[in-house]
């Protein structure tokens, strides 16, 4: 992309390509030279083709990201809606769909598997909508067995499916992917529900006044952020996002095993390279060379782009073997890892999700800064959740000062990780059974709301 931006540097659509190569390959030095957060407003103002998701990444701007979404969201297919049976919630048991292609061993299903399972049935009948292709993973047979429906539409077109849901009659659907890797957005788009909400995959609003709602809590979606959002907001009571009780995780390995050294404090920063932003991973570097007992894990699933992460820290003064390399591995190994490192350090502005919820249910700290958008408030709400919310810090200085703070009183990481392996197990963000209940109640607000017409916000709260 770098030859053709030379060819064509005006050309909006390779601006936008070229920062993504640039982040998701590490290339932070590079990033930061041709970064400019006007021309980048100003590409995706004018590009003949864009994914909203990418510029959650890049700035902490929810009027922005509404903005694009209103955007995207007009590029989306239309289909006529199909015609309504009946009132929402008139039948025996509200009838839920949950409409994505992540259901096999993805970090959505990773999350939302135990909430299929405990579902009430006698309230509740669910369907699982699937139009990923048909993959044999333990998560996705783990959710085939849990789904008291669970129907195939990857064969199906969007028209085809809009009218094979529309004749399943359902209460609501709920869309868990958003403006995300091969989505379907014009399938719920086209209501073929009562209620369309939005939930889990995409953090922000779809831009849209074809789904209804979006589920937050009070942290990622706070009072007063409703101008943010064009779906009305109903909020969770702990966190927004579920977590599975039943999480395999492995035995944890020595340090040595894991190539870190036994004496060091061990910083885990293993969110996805396209999250870590030049501010951030300078910031990383600064405590590295202030504390020559730190020490980097970071993720990289390939070893080239760990090299270039590598190199990146070589040229802010950092010695190579500072860094450690967390490869890609199976999940319950994967989150083992956490057991063995002292503090887990987030991203900005697009922080951890299912990575920060890992952390924290194998008590390990996680530092982080708590933004305006939806994206960037996430790990907060993990912290508020789980009983530490004095691991949320307000800003880049903050952040820095935190970590300088802790890193330097060793005894205080150790008193943090005691605290939350006591608490964490026990605490709402863990909770899945009491989740579930919670998640039914909204769904039951929601249908109020539409039965009534006057499904206000200060009524989803």
């Amino acid at each position: 992309r770098e030859r053709q931006w030379a060819l064509s540097p005006d050309d909006p659509d390779v601006y936008i390509d070229l920062m993504n190569q640039l982040r998701s390959g590490g290339r932070l030095t590079r990033f930061g030279e041709v970064f400019d957060p006007g021309r980048m407003k100003r590409a995706f103002a004018s590009a003949r083709k864009f994914e909203t998701f990418n510029a959650l990444t890049w700035l902490d701007d929810p009027a922005w990201h509404l903005e694009l979404a209103r955007k995207q969201a007009l590029r989306v297919p239309a289909y006529p809606a199909p015609p309504r049976r009946q009132d929402a919630g008139s039948g025996a048991r509200l009838k839920i769909g949950y409409w994505s292609c992540d259901f096999y061993d993805h970090a959505t299903s990773q999350l939302i598997s135990e909430v299929f399972e405990l579902h009430d049935r006698a309230a509740f009948e669910i369907f699982i909508l699937s139009y990923g292709r048909s993959r044999s993973d333990a998560a996705g047979m783990r959710i085939r067995q849990g789904a008291e429906h669970f129907l195939d539409f990857g064969a199906l077109s969007d028209g085809e499916a809009v009218s094979r849901i529309a004749a399943l009659d359902l209460d609501i659907l709920v869309d868990l992917k958003g403006y995300t890797g091969s989505t379907r957005m014009a399938v719920p788009f086209a209501r073929p529900a009562r209620i369309v909400a939005s939930w889990l995959g995409y953090p922000g609003s779809l831009g849209t006044d074809k789904a209804d709602y979006i589920i937050g809590d009070a942290v990622v979606t706070p009072p007063g952020s409703e101008s943010f959002y064009d779906e009305k907001i109903v909020r969770l009571a702990a966190s927004y996002q579920p977590n599975d009780s039943r999480q395999a995780v492995a035995p944890a390995k020595s340090r040595s095993a894991y190539g870190l050294p036994e004496d060091a404090v061990v910083l885990a920063a293993f969110n996805a390279v396209h999250k870590i932003s030049p501010e951030i991973f300078d910031i990383w570097m600064r405590a590295l060379k202030g504390n020559e007992a730190l020490c980097l894990w970071l993720f990289a699933e390939e070893a080239p782009i760990f090299a270039q992460l590598v190199a990146e820290a070589e040229a802010r003064g950092v010695d190579a073997r500072r860094l450690v390399h967390a490869g890609k591995q199976k999940r319950p190994e994967h989150i083992a890892r956490y057991k063995v490192a002292d503090l887990a350090l987030d991203t900005f502005p697009y922080g951890s999700h299912t990575t920060g919820s890992d952390a924290l249910r194998c008590g390990c700290p996680l530092l982080v800064i708590e933004g305006r958008s939806f994206a960037s408030r996430v790990s907060a709400s993990l912290l508020t959740a789980a009983g530490m919310p004095r691991l949320i810090t307000g800003s880049l200085e903050e952040y820095e000062a935190a970590l300088m703070d802790l890193t330097n009183t060793p005894e205080s990481l150790r008193a943090l990780r005691r605290r939350l392996e006591s608490a964490a197990p026990s605490s709402p963000l863990f909770d899945t059974p009491a989740f579930v209940r919670d998640l039914e109640g909204a769904y039951r607000r929601m249908v109020a709301g539409a039965a009534d017409g006057a499904a206000g916000e200060a009524g989803m709260s």
